[in-house]
């Protein structure tokens, strides 16, 4: 789902469309099995990093079960479905890597970030600062802010210059920032997180951050399993009861 403020009869949009851009999504695209090969393989490069054998995260013992199932329960109390660590930040990574790719960028919004001189970006929920890593490097005229719960962070030294990753609750009504501060804000994959009330409070505090004409991009999941049987189709109609 995208969505953008009603535009105001007063007031031009901040941020100016780009017509060769939505053109571009008509035209025909090469085959992309090449790039999801090449997105599979780095994941799978990451994923199978071996860890020291004298590292306790190996060590098959009943304390080390114990603690993964207090670490579990505590997740499901907080509605996060994986633990912040370096597995749930590769797998991050790459449903960022397959959704670039899907969308052909960093973002959906009908203009082009390279025809900017500035502006300011706010990622809510931005897991390791995938998505604002790439957008900062790729256009360094903007300034891209990343909060999330949980630091599953880069070193701050490794960031480009115009990127900054804060650990922020989301659900505190995001006061670390004045109002009408940052063009485009972006929420990625935070339904699974949040419940509906938590959802709605979030949105409703990014309005509240948005400059006039600046504009909202939200993509998630609809929750329903398509082609299913009888089975997943019980399971898709109590899914909708969920949220």
């Amino acid at each position: 789902m995208f969505s953008s403020e009603p535009p105001s009869p007063e007031r031009r949009p901040s941020l100016e469309l780009n017509k060769q851009r939505s053109q571009s999504l008509n035209e025909e695209r090469p085959s992309l099995r090449p790039k999801i090969s090449r997105i599979l393989s780095r994941a799978t490069r990451r994923h199978h990093k071996k860890p020291s054998l004298d590292s306790p995260s190996v060590q098959d013992t009943p304390e080390h079960q114990d603690t993964d199932e207090e670490n579990e329960d505590r997740d499901l109390l907080q509605r996060h479905l994986l633990k912040p660590d370096d597995e749930e930040a590769d797998r991050i990574q790459l449903k960022n890597d397959l959704v670039k790719l899907a969308f052909e960028g960093e973002f959906s919004l009908p203009f082009d970030y390279r025809d900017l001189d500035y502006a300011r970006i706010l990622d809510v929920g931005c897991g390791p600062g995938s998505w604002c890593i790439d957008l900062a490097q790729k256009y360094p005229k903007i300034e891209v802010i990343g909060v999330d719960n949980d630091d599953m962070f880069p070193l701050a030294h490794v960031l480009p210059p115009n990127c900054q990753l804060i650990v922020c609750n989301v659900l505190n009504g995001l006061r670390e920032f004045p109002d009408e501060s940052f063009d485009v804000i972006h929420i990625r994959f935070m339904v699974l997180s949040l419940t509906t009330p938590q959802y709605k409070k979030v949105v409703k505090d990014c309005w509240r951050l948005l400059k006039p004409g600046g504009y909202i991009e939200i993509l998630e999941t609809d929750l329903i399993i398509y082609s299913a049987g009888p089975l997943t189709q019980k399971m898709n109609h109590e899914s909708t009861y969920l949220h």
